[in-house]
Parts: C-alpha cells; sequence; structure tokens
C-alpha cells in the first residue's frame, strides 16, 4: 500500500502537535482535494479514539484536532477520577 509519508516533509508526529502544517502540506499536494482527505482522517480519529464526531462537521482540520483533543483530555480526566 502506498502512502503520502515518503513524500513529507516532516515525521507525523510533528504533524500531530502542529495540524496546520499538516494541512498545508497536503494542500500543495492535493489542492481542493486536501479538504475531503481532512474530513476522512478527522473522521477516522474520532472513530478510532471512540469519541462522538459531530455530524455535518464543517469545522476546519485544526480545529477539529483541537476538539479531539480536548473530548480526549476530558474523557481522561473522567476515567482517571473514577
Amino acid at each position: 500500500m502506498l502512502t503520502i509519508v515518503p513524500l513529507l516533509k516532516q515525521t507525523l508526529q510533528i504533524y500531530a502537535e502542529k495540524p496546520g502544517d499538516f494541512h498545508r502540506e497536503l494542500q500543495f499536494y492535493f489542492g481542493f482535494g486536501a479538504l475531503t482527505l481532512e474530513r476522512m482522517i478527522v473522521k477516522e480519529l474520532f472513530q478510532r479514539l471512540n469519541l462522538h464526531y459531530p455530524s455535518g462537521n464543517e469545522l476546519d482540520f485544526e480545529t477539529s484536532i483541537g476538539l479531539a483533543r480536548k473530548d480526549l483530555s476530558s474523557f481522561q480526566r473522567g476515567a482517571a477520577r473514577k
């Protein structure tokens, strides 16, 4: 299976901390198609983390990643209290 990882300028770990950089990189390679890829990535991320994915999510990539972080953090704090 081919991936875009070899084309990326930075590691995925760096992009996890800087989703805006990942967005710009995807836009460079895919143009307007980057938006579709980002929505697919975000939806998969929410599913893998067992988080609620807002239906009709029109948030940009960076905001969506921030929301996932916030939701996961809230979930982990709640689980730690039990």
